[in-house]
Protein backbone atom coordinates (compact mmCIF):
# COMPACT_ATOMS: atom_id res chain seq x y z
CA UNK A 1 0.00 0.00 0.00
CA UNK A 2 1.24 3.48 -0.79
CA UNK A 3 0.35 6.28 1.43
CA UNK A 4 0.71 9.69 -0.41
CA UNK A 5 2.95 12.65 2.30
CA UNK A 6 0.66 15.65 2.81
CA UNK A 7 2.84 18.60 2.03
CA UNK A 8 4.15 20.41 5.55
CA UNK A 9 3.75 23.96 5.72
CA UNK A 10 6.58 26.21 8.01
CA UNK A 11 4.32 28.67 10.08
CA UNK A 12 7.33 30.76 10.90
CA UNK A 13 5.22 33.95 13.07
CA UNK A 14 6.08 35.49 16.72
CA UNK A 15 2.59 35.67 17.39
CA UNK A 16 1.27 32.03 18.90
CA UNK A 17 -2.51 33.31 17.82
CA UNK A 18 -1.37 33.43 14.34
CA UNK A 19 0.39 30.25 14.33
CA UNK A 20 -2.48 28.42 15.77
CA UNK A 21 -4.88 30.30 13.46
CA UNK A 22 -2.70 29.29 10.67
CA UNK A 23 -2.17 25.71 11.53
CA UNK A 24 -5.67 24.77 11.92
CA UNK A 25 -7.04 26.33 9.20
CA UNK A 26 -4.20 24.09 6.77
CA UNK A 27 -4.83 21.10 8.62
CA UNK A 28 -7.86 21.18 7.82
CA UNK A 29 -6.70 21.47 4.39
CA UNK A 30 -5.22 18.26 4.65
CA UNK A 31 -1.40 20.02 4.97
CA UNK A 32 1.30 18.99 7.98
CA UNK A 33 2.30 21.81 9.82
CA UNK A 34 5.08 22.99 11.91
CA UNK A 35 5.54 26.16 13.57
CA UNK A 36 8.31 28.75 14.21
CA UNK A 37 8.74 31.27 16.93
CA UNK A 38 11.69 32.88 15.22
CA UNK A 39 13.58 32.99 12.42
CA UNK A 40 16.56 30.74 13.77
CA UNK A 41 13.39 28.02 14.69
CA UNK A 42 12.41 28.72 11.01
CA UNK A 43 16.24 27.74 10.00
CA UNK A 44 16.50 24.54 12.26
CA UNK A 45 13.28 23.51 10.16
CA UNK A 46 14.25 24.35 7.22
CA UNK A 47 17.32 22.29 7.85
CA UNK A 48 15.70 19.52 8.77
CA UNK A 49 13.58 18.87 6.00
CA UNK A 50 9.86 19.70 7.80
CA UNK A 51 9.22 22.36 5.11
CA UNK A 52 7.69 21.63 1.71
CA UNK A 53 6.75 25.72 1.86
CA UNK A 54 7.34 28.53 4.69
CA UNK A 55 4.80 30.76 5.49
CA UNK A 56 6.90 33.36 6.74
CA UNK A 57 6.85 36.65 8.57
CA UNK A 58 9.41 39.41 8.01
CA UNK A 59 9.72 40.79 11.61
CA UNK A 60 10.30 38.37 14.23
CA UNK A 61 13.06 38.25 17.72
CA UNK A 62 16.35 36.94 17.30
CA UNK A 63 16.87 35.89 13.40
CA UNK A 64 14.17 37.90 11.47
CA UNK A 65 12.40 36.97 8.29
CA UNK A 66 14.83 39.05 6.35
CA UNK A 67 17.99 37.19 7.75
CA UNK A 68 15.98 33.51 7.42
CA UNK A 69 15.31 35.12 3.11
CA UNK A 70 19.31 35.90 3.04
CA UNK A 71 20.47 32.62 4.78
CA UNK A 72 18.06 30.45 2.44
CA UNK A 73 19.35 32.53 -0.88
CA UNK A 74 22.94 31.37 0.16
CA UNK A 75 22.33 27.94 0.71
CA UNK A 76 20.89 25.59 -1.90
CA UNK A 77 19.28 23.45 -0.16
CA UNK A 78 16.67 25.94 1.57
CA UNK A 79 16.93 28.14 -1.86
CA UNK A 80 14.13 24.81 -3.36
CA UNK A 81 11.92 25.65 -0.59
CA UNK A 82 9.05 28.31 -2.15
CA UNK A 83 8.30 30.89 1.10
CA UNK A 84 4.81 33.38 1.14
CA UNK A 85 5.84 36.11 2.86
CA UNK A 86 3.17 37.14 5.39
CA UNK A 87 4.00 39.99 6.86
CA UNK A 88 2.80 43.97 8.87
CA UNK A 89 5.58 45.79 7.09
CA UNK A 90 4.94 48.72 5.60
CA UNK A 91 4.52 48.46 1.66
CA UNK A 92 8.33 50.35 1.28
CA UNK A 93 9.85 47.69 2.88
CA UNK A 94 8.29 44.78 1.41
CA UNK A 95 9.15 45.72 -2.33
CA UNK A 96 12.64 44.17 -0.57
CA UNK A 97 11.73 40.94 -0.07
CA UNK A 98 13.73 39.39 -2.64
CA UNK A 99 12.14 37.80 -5.55
CA UNK A 100 13.84 34.10 -6.26
CA UNK A 101 12.38 31.60 -4.39
CA UNK A 102 8.85 33.96 -3.04
CA UNK A 103 6.03 32.75 -4.60
CA UNK A 104 3.51 35.68 -2.57
CA UNK A 105 3.89 38.65 -0.26
CA UNK A 106 0.67 38.46 1.38
CA UNK A 107 0.06 42.34 4.00
CA UNK A 108 -1.32 41.48 7.52
CA UNK A 109 -3.96 41.84 8.19
CA UNK A 110 -5.32 39.27 5.16
CA UNK A 111 -8.15 37.02 4.29
CA UNK A 112 -7.32 33.15 5.95
CA UNK A 113 -9.61 31.74 2.53
CA UNK A 114 -6.75 33.99 0.93
CA UNK A 115 -4.14 32.52 1.86
CA UNK A 116 -5.10 29.22 2.09
CA UNK A 117 -5.65 29.59 -2.01
CA UNK A 118 -2.08 30.80 -2.23
CA UNK A 119 -0.38 28.10 -0.06
CA UNK A 120 -2.35 25.53 -2.45
CA UNK A 121 -1.16 27.39 -5.59
CA UNK A 122 2.36 27.42 -4.46
CA UNK A 123 2.90 23.95 -3.66
CA UNK A 124 1.22 23.63 -6.88
CA UNK A 125 3.68 26.08 -8.70
CA UNK A 126 0.46 26.85 -10.31
CA UNK A 127 1.46 30.36 -10.26
CA UNK A 128 -1.15 31.31 -13.18
CA UNK A 129 -4.01 30.15 -11.00
CA UNK A 130 -2.78 32.19 -8.34
CA UNK A 131 -2.61 35.10 -10.28
CA UNK A 132 -6.58 34.48 -11.54
CA UNK A 133 -7.73 33.91 -8.30
CA UNK A 134 -6.33 36.58 -6.31
CA UNK A 135 -7.14 39.62 -9.00
CA UNK A 136 -10.56 38.45 -9.15
CA UNK A 137 -12.11 41.47 -10.58
CA UNK A 138 -9.44 43.47 -8.58
CA UNK A 139 -6.83 45.93 -10.94
CA UNK A 140 -3.53 45.08 -11.53
CA UNK A 141 0.13 47.18 -12.09
CA UNK A 142 3.47 46.19 -12.15
CA UNK A 143 5.06 47.26 -9.05
CA UNK A 144 8.15 49.81 -10.43
CA UNK A 145 10.44 48.19 -7.90
CA UNK A 146 9.48 44.49 -9.17
CA UNK A 147 8.57 44.30 -12.86
CA UNK A 148 8.13 40.56 -12.19
CA UNK A 149 5.65 41.24 -9.72
CA UNK A 150 2.44 41.79 -10.01
CA UNK A 151 0.52 43.84 -6.98
CA UNK A 152 -3.41 42.87 -6.83
CA UNK A 153 -5.67 45.24 -5.65
CA UNK A 154 -8.58 42.63 -5.12
CA UNK A 155 -12.12 43.97 -4.38
CA UNK A 156 -13.76 40.54 -4.28
CA UNK A 157 -11.46 39.52 -1.57
CA UNK A 158 -12.34 42.58 1.29
CA UNK A 159 -9.75 45.01 -0.07
CA UNK A 160 -6.93 42.23 0.60
CA UNK A 161 -3.62 43.03 -1.43
CA UNK A 162 -0.99 40.81 -2.22
CA UNK A 163 2.18 40.68 -4.46
CA UNK A 164 2.10 37.33 -6.63
CA UNK A 165 5.53 36.60 -7.79
CA UNK A 166 5.87 34.32 -10.78
CA UNK A 167 7.20 31.01 -10.52
CA UNK A 168 11.41 30.05 -10.98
Amino acid sequence: MIVERRPRVLIADDDPSIRRLLAASLEKDGYQTADARDGREALEAMRAGQADLVLLDLMMPKVTGWEVLTERAAAPELGKIPVIVITAEPAEGVAKVPRDGTCALLPKPFELETLRALVKACLDRDTTHMSELVRGDGERSGSPDDPGAAFVQNKTLHGCSATIRPAD
